[in-house]
């Protein structure tokens, strides 16, 4: 799952890796989607996160990423590694992606457009 990411320099035909947590699914393909459009260097790093465990969860009405371990995540451990080693160096990217998933989300909100085939993608 992991490899398939890192060998697809496009990143055009990626889903949720993680469609067994469908709460949040629909989120991270968005969010996967934003990513690609502001910069392709982190679509690699928030399927990592995803695979391994990583929840979009709303606190004080802005879209976050929290780690949730469980039998098919990886190590807390481990993530925090990567956390701290890897996903720092592209913290306000992401918190970029995650302001305007927030903000497409809100802009939703009362409409009966879908999520993700009803939205506007463009730069």
């Amino acid at each position: 799952m992991i490899k398939k990411v890192f060998l697809n320099p496009t990143y055009d035909e990626l889903e949720d890796t993680r469609p067994d947590l469908e709460e949040d699914s629909e989120l991270w393909e968005i969010l996967f989607k934003i990513g690609r459009l502001t910069n392709k260097k982190i679509v690699p790093l928030l399927h990592y996160v995803r695979a391994g465990g990583g929840r979009i969860k709303i606190e004080v009405d802005q879209y976050v990423i929290r780690f949730e371990e469980n039998e098919n995540s990886i190590e807390k451990g481990e993530y925090e590694s990567f956390k701290l080693n890897v996903l720092s160096q592209y913290k306000g990217l992401i918190q970029k992606c995650l302001i305007e998933l927030t903000n497409k989300i809100k802009n939703l909100e009362g409409s009966e457009k879908h999520l993700v085939s009803e939205l506007n993608f463009s730069n």
